[in-house]
């Protein structure tokens, strides 16, 4: 019998990745610039409710607070090569799921670490456990996780909570590096009765983790000093990643006061290219060079020293009024030597980060730019953060934030100046009650390419758990919406809001975090047509022995600048009536021309890289027909045909 279909595959050329992108760490970067310049998929052209929807969704066990973290060519065990999205949940348990295919659903692994507090609330809950978002090292196949664990002793009916530190094995999820680690801090002023506390029953490990140099920083909140009152104490840690039973440093924010807990709204400490490393401290007591509340604080390389900082001249009035400079993180802007940080009062501060400044303007030096961002609560603290977002584009850098009770805005960035051009802002025209985090993809600096995404809710999300949606705008005109999940509701509807989410966006398609116990995953409904980018060079036709069957081989060849990720089908547009085309899986109902036949092709590369090649074998039969002709064209991504 004749054998219907083979495919025979020869990639041409060493493997190099182009258009497929890591998400590793939180904000995409250590710069925490929660911009992705690498997504070649989505644009602004088929970003709308026509092209773009929700494809699938993962089932969690609990609320997702972390950013989900994604990692392309994966060799899973027993698997092969796959996109996988790892996720980390509330109810302390870590997910390996397929990024891509919506049939995969079952997890490759998942892991539950230990049981999570329950706390019967909709804000942080109903159980609190995996908090911040984890961060990937590739090079050792480790994701590293923080989770908060309750233990109860049934002979003494006690319970013990303690914050541990993870390294779990990216093929598996096993143990890994001596872990777990439980933290431990020890308070310097030793004004507690054992001058240690280990009891994270009120703790909040909120802040991104940072991987550096085979250094890993934890920062913590809400660290008691003693069981009579709840002082907020701020806590970063710093642990040898490859052996996490190494305790290098712990720094403590305020201890010759109380305060100054650190959370920076989930996002990651930041470290430049040298290995400084910047975080902002939340309102506490002001008494350098012991106590840094309602500070900008850099550090010593591979220490937990403080080199410089940066102090708002009204620190007492922020602190008394609970208004939290930590309710955003620093942000490095790329290609200069400048920081800015923003907290609940919604005024940005642009700072060098060569010399931050020290106290603003009394003993050291003002900050290079400082300027009212919003127009939300301003100094009334309405439990507010300060999402932001910085587009490094090559020549039009732009600042987007979206406080709570206020309008989307958008800064443009002078290079030449180095200022933010104020006098140039825009506003959007939704006012939620409340905005998420944001994100920026754009291919580069390409024209059409710049897309904000955020998430809002038009309730207060605390006392209940309230809807949410995903919305999408023009970066460079903010005033245009170009999609949002409540368009098509019954096919997009993105579940309950998560304070503080940023989407991922990654390869094609978004990662939403919600309190629905699901991850909604999002992209082009349709698969998209390669275009130029590909050359299919087709063979000629060989008529198999005494049959009517024909067999054609082609030659799909990548001469674009960008990788392109599978899932790939080869359509033939035009083909001749009365040819049949085994193995053929349908006629396309939204890839264009509308009807053609289709093949989805299978054991193809995950991603086909600039100048790489696979070859496809086509067999045709004729009934009737005195030719064969057609037009091929290769479709790519998630979607249908």
């Amino acid at each position: 019998m004749h054998k219907s279909i083979a495919f025979i595959f020869f990639i041409l050329g060493a493997p190099v990745a182009y258009g497929q992108i890591d998400v590793l760490t939180a904000q995409y970067d250590l710069s925490r610039t929660s911009s992705n310049m690498q997504e070649s998929i989505l644009t602004r052209s088929n970003v709308n409710s026509s092209q773009f929807g929700k494809l699938f969704s993962r089932t969690l066990d609990a609320p997702l607070y972390a950013s989900p973290l994604i990692v392309t060519n994966f060799n899973v065990p027993r698997v092969g090569l796959r996109n996988v999205v790892f996720i980390a949940t509330l109810g302390n348990t870590v997910y390996a799921y397929d990024a891509d295919d919506p049939n995969a659903t079952s997890p490759y692994w998942s892991v539950n670490l230990g049981t999570p507090i329950f706390t019967g609330c909709c804000f942080l809950g109903p159980t609190l456990g995996i908090l911040s978002t984890p961060v990937i090292d590739r090079s050792t196949n480790t994701i590293y996780v923080t989770a908060i664990i309750q233990s109860t002793d049934q002979s003494t009916h006690t319970t013990d909570t303690g914050l541990y530190v993870f390294a779990l094995d990216l093929s598996t999820g096993t143990l890994k590096f001596n872990s777990p680690r439980r933290i431990v801090f020890t308070f310097p002023s030793g004004v507690t009765k054992t001058n240690a506390s280990p009891d994270a029953s009120v703790w909040i490990q909120r802040a991104g983790l940072l991987l550096y140099n085979n250094l890993l920083y934890v920062g913590t909140s809400n660290v008691l000093e003693n069981d009579m009152e709840v002082s907020q104490e701020g806590f970063i840690v710093l642990l040898q990643a490859d052996d996490l039973s190494v305790q290098l440093a712990s720094f403590e924010t305020t201890p010759t006061g109380e305060g100054g807990a650190f959370w920076q709204a989930g996002r990651g400490l930041a470290a430049d290219s040298s290995g400084n490393v910047f975080v902002v401290v939340d309102s506490g007591a002001y008494n350098p060079p012991l106590s840094f509340g309602v500070s900008v604080l850099k550090f010593i390389p591979g220490t937990l020293s403080v080199s410089d900082w940066f102090t708002p001249a009204n620190w007492s009035f922020l602190y008394n009024h609970n208004l939290d400079q930590s309710a955003n993180g620093v942000t490095l802007i790329p290609g200069t030597s400048l920081a800015f940080t923003g907290g609940k009062a919604g005024v940005i501060y642009l700072l060098d980060q060569t010399s931050l400044g020290g106290l603003e303007p009394v003993s050291g030096s003002p900050p290079l730019q400082k300027f009212q961002a919003s127009q939300g609560c301003g100094t009334t603290d309405c439990a507010q953060h300060l999402p932001t977002a910085f587009w490094p584009h090559q020549t039009n850098p732009i600042l987007y934030v979206w406080d709570v009770h206020d309008y989307l805005r958008a800064f443009p960035f002078d290079f030449l100046s180095q200022r933010f051009l104020i006098d140039s802002a825009t506003v959007g025209s939704l006012k939620p009650s409340r905005a998420g985090g944001m994100t920026i993809s754009s291919n580069g600096s390409t024209d059409g390419s710049g897309i904000v995404w955020a998430t809002t809710a038009l309730l207060d999300p605390y006392s209940s758990a309230v809807p949410g949606t995903l919305r999408a705008y023009n970066a460079n005109d903010i005033g245009q919406e170009l999609y949002n999940s409540d368009q098509n509701s019954s096919r997009d509807a993105m579940g309950t809001f998560v304070k503080m989410s940023t989407p991922i966006v990654a390869n094609g398609k978004v990662y939403v975090n919600t309190q629905s116990n699901v991850l909604p995953v999002y992209g082009l409904l349709c698969q998209a047509n390669t275009g130029s980018a590909i050359n299919i060079i087709r063979g000629p036709f060989r008529l198999l022995p005494g049959s009517i069957h024909f067999t054609q081989q082609l030659t799909v060849l990548n001469n674009g600048n960008s990788a392109i990720g599978a899932p790939f089908t080869l359509l033939l547009s035009g083909l001749s009536t009365g040819v049949n085309l085994t193995g053929m899986s349908g006629g396309t109902s939204c890839a264009q021309p509308l009807g053609s036949p289709y093949i989805q092709l299978s054991g193809t590369p995950l991603w086909l890289n600039p100048g790489q090649s696979f070859k496809v074998q086509l067999d045709f039969t004729l009934n009737g027909a005195t030719g064969i002709t057609y037009t091929p064209i290769l479709l790519a991504g998630s979607g249908g045909q």
